[in-house]
This record gives structure tokens, sequence and C-alpha cells, in this order.
């Protein structure tokens, strides 16, 4: 996990050596993922991405209720 914001969650792959987003998209009521622009779910009137620990907490408002959600990242490993 390389950082995590109230709107948006970077994610960095070392096997890949690229960062991955997800973020709330507010002008078009979307959570998406980049890089690029790949939207994953319409109709998300909000997103809040919070870091416990090794968990992501994930809560969701969309049209029709509100979520939540824990997302396990594992910790990044030490180089030796």
């Amino acid at each position: 996990m390389k950082e995590v914001r109230p709107n948006r969650l970077i994610l960095y792959s070392e096997a890949q050596k690229k960062r991955y987003e997800l973020e709330y998209y507010s002008r078009k009521n979307m959570l998406r993922y980049t890089p690029g622009h790949m939207p994953l779910m319409p109709g998300v009137r909000a997103v809040s991405f919070k870091r416990v620990g090794n968990l992501v907490q994930i809560k969701m408002k969309v049209y029709g209720g509100n979520y939540s959600a824990y997302a396990f990242i594992p910790p990044a490993e030490k180089e030796s």
C-alpha cells in the first residue's frame, strides 16, 4: 500500500513496477481505476478510504444504500 487518501487509494506493485489507483470521480459519480480511465462502478454518490493497520476501510454511498467493507493489504516486503 503506497498511500491512503480520503477519496483515493494508491497501491504500488513491485512485480509490475506500476502505480495503481482507485478513486472517486465526482463529475461522473463513479468509482474508477487508473492508470488510464476504467470505470468500475457507476451510480456512486460518495467513497471514502481509511487505513486501519494492514486493512483499508472502504465506505461507499450509492443510489440505494450505504456500504462498508475492509480489504487486507499485505505489508511491503523489506529489502535485505
